[in-house]
Order: C-alpha cells, then sequence, then structure tokens
C-alpha cells in the first residue's frame, strides 16, 4: 500500500480496517455468496465494506471524497460558509453533519429518499479521521 507505508500507519491501518492480507479473491467470493443473509455491520460505512479491509479503505475513502466535493459545491453556490478548505477534519464533519441533513429534509419535503443515508458511527468516524491524516499530515 502506497499511502500507508510507515510500520505504525500500517499498524493503525489495520486496528481500523483489519489485516490488510486475508485472501482478497476468497473475501470477495464468500461476501457474494453470503450477503443476502449478512446484515450489515453498524461500525461499517456500507455493507460492501464487510468484504475485505480493502474495500473498507476504498468505501471510506469514496465518503470522504464525496463529503469535501459535496462540501466545496456547496461553498460555491453560497450554501456554507467559510473556507472550502478543510484542513481541520472536526470543521469538515461538523459542516458536513449540517449539510448533509439538510440535504436529507430537502429530499424529503419533496417525498424522496434521503441523499445521504449513512450513519457515520465512531468507528467510521475514526476511519474518517485517519484517511484526512493522510491528506493533511499533522
Amino acid at each position: 500500500n502506497r499511502l500507508v507505508n510507515s510500520p505504525a500507519l500500517l499498524d493503525e491501518f489495520r486496528t481500523l480496517f483489519g489485516d490488510e492480507r486475508q485472501d482478497y479473491a476468497s473475501s470477495l467470493q464468500e461476501y457474494y455468496a453470503n450477503k443476502r443473509s449478512k446484515v450489515r455491520d453498524p461500525n461499517l460505512i456500507s455493507h460492501y465494506a464487510q468484504a475485505h479491509p480493502f474495500e473498507d479503505w476504498a468505501e471510506v475513502w469514496s465518503h470522504y471524497l464525496h463529503m469535501v466535493d459535496t462540501l466545496e459545491t456547496a461553498a460555491e453556490y453560497d450554501m456554507q460558509q467559510g473556507s472550502k478548505l478543510f484542513d481541520d477534519i472536526d470543521q469538515l464533519l461538523g459542516k458536513w453533519s449540517d449539510l448533509s441533513m439538510m440535504l436529507n429534509s430537502l429530499n424529503r419535503s419533496m417525498g424522496l429518499e434521503d441523499a445521504y443515508p449513512f450513519v457515520l458511527s465512531d468507528l467510521t468516524l475514526k476511519k474518517l479521521r485517519f484517511v484526512h491524516g493522510l491528506i493533511y499530515p499533522s
């Protein structure tokens, strides 16, 4: 893994996401064989994140990028105040919480499904902080 290239980061990665050394192909095969009977782990950002630690990693990155891009778009339309740069993860998560609640409320007002129906567990927030720390090392 090119992003997680130090022993300390790798240890933290494995604590948060699991051991990436487990066989990827067999993990995916098991996931697809059992996905309908498996209840989604509430500590994971999506059902697919259960497939393998690298899929959890990818799903968290995807959500992080969706958050940043959506917040930047909202700022371009003057729907968010402050900087479009989010070097502070607490600021990013706070603004995301506010914006996603507003988006969900707007959708509900129109009789639509939530725009962002995901619940960010404490573990998922730690994973998002880890990703953010790779982008903005302290």
